[in-house]
């Protein structure tokens, strides 16, 4: 009985996992391609950002100060969308892959998976390369394994109790 539930706990988690990754690589990566204008290397040199809080600073500066009001929404989205798409990272990890459970060791592999997403959404022209995506993105998965070991914390708490 107590095998059989892990079991399907495992089969549930991966399917879901499999589902969430699925929307993230259309998110990240069905969009259109550059500018017909310019050519390849101008458009990559035109989307990489290696200044850290470089775009943040804009976002949060176009919400605190509401500069320009078509932007509010575009900042808003992509501060928090680039947390939130994120958080199940910190949490499915840890749960599917036993050697993903540390912080040191996930959060190492989580930023050498969100640098390769980065770095393939630059030179397939699909997104931007910035260093303050890896930043948030990061934040998420952090988000992530933390709420994952509430949830623990809380659920063995409940069981002495």
């Amino acid at each position: 009985g107590d095998i059989a539930m892990q079991i399907r706990r495992q089969v549930i988690l991966w399917v879901i996992f499999v589902l969430y990754s699925i929307a993230m690589l259309w998110l990240l990566f069905e969009r259109p391609t550059f500018d017909i204008g310019r050519s390849y290397w101008e458009e990559i040199e035109m989307n990489v950002n290696f200044i850290p809080f470089k775009t943040i600073r804009g976002y949060i500066y176009v919400l605190i100060y509401r500069t320009n009001m078509y932007l509010i929404p575009n900042a808003f989205i992509n501060l928090v969308g680039n947390i939130v798409a994120f958080v199940p990272l910190g949490c499915f990890l840890p749960s599917l892959c036993k050697n993903l459970q540390s912080f040191k060791t996930l959060f190492l592999s989580a930023a050498a998976i969100i640098l390769v997403i980065e770095l393939i959404q630059l030179f397939s022209l699909r997104g931007s390369c910035d260093i303050d995506d890896l930043i948030l993105n990061l934040v998420g998965v952090v988000v992530g394994f933390l709420l994952r070991r509430g949830f623990i914390f809380c659920r063995q708490k409940k069981k002495i109790a």
